[in-house]
């Protein structure tokens, strides 16, 4: 990126995709940054689970902007409501759900590529599945998530979200 003139996103940015009943819409991205990082904003449905999984390339910076998230990290529960960040290292497995009907975030992954991870689900699959339209979110594909993660990095082990039960702050 030689250019100085700082990137600016517009709310109707077409780097906006979607996977079952979540938007991703892409703030900053690898190219903006000569691949440094990049930064997405997310807006997720209840049904919003990732099982457990490793990124083995880049760091994950989340901070939840509204509603509530569940991380399991390291054994634990640990619970994110309005403007809580969480740092997750590379290497270390996680996973996540949401325990409120809608919760919004942005992501942070340094160094970027990321984004294209996701791009590649929504484009992989439907926009918006059945599912969704009558209201049920069905959970995801694991195997389909498995075969796409290898080619960028990413593990995903394909046990469900742990069993034991976050209360909502």
């Amino acid at each position: 990126m030689t250019d100085t003139t700082p990137p600016v996103r517009s709310a109707l940015s077409p780097r906006t995709f979607r996977v079952r009943a979540d938007r991703f819409r892409v703030l900053v991205s690898g190219g903006d940054t000569d691949e440094r990082l990049s930064v997405l904003d997310v807006r997720a449905r209840r049904g919003f689970e990732l099982p457990v999984h490793v990124h083995d390339a880049e760091d994950e910076i989340l901070t939840v902007l509204e509603g509530q998230v569940c991380v399991h990290l390291a054994g634990d529960d640990v619970l994110l409501g309005p403007f809580d960040t969480l740092l997750l290292r590379r290497g270390v497995p996680h996973a996540l759900r949401l325990l409120t009907e809608t919760a919004r975030l942005t992501a942070t992954y340094t160094p970027a590529g990321f984004e294209r991870y996701l791009q590649a689900i929504a484009e992989a699959g439907p926009t918006v599945d059945e599912s969704v339209e009558s209201g049920i979110v069905e959970p995801p594909n694991v195997p389909a998530l498995v075969r796409l993660g290898e080619t960028f990095g990413l593990r995903y082990f394909p046990e469900p979200f742990p069993a034991r039960d976050a209360q909502e702050r």
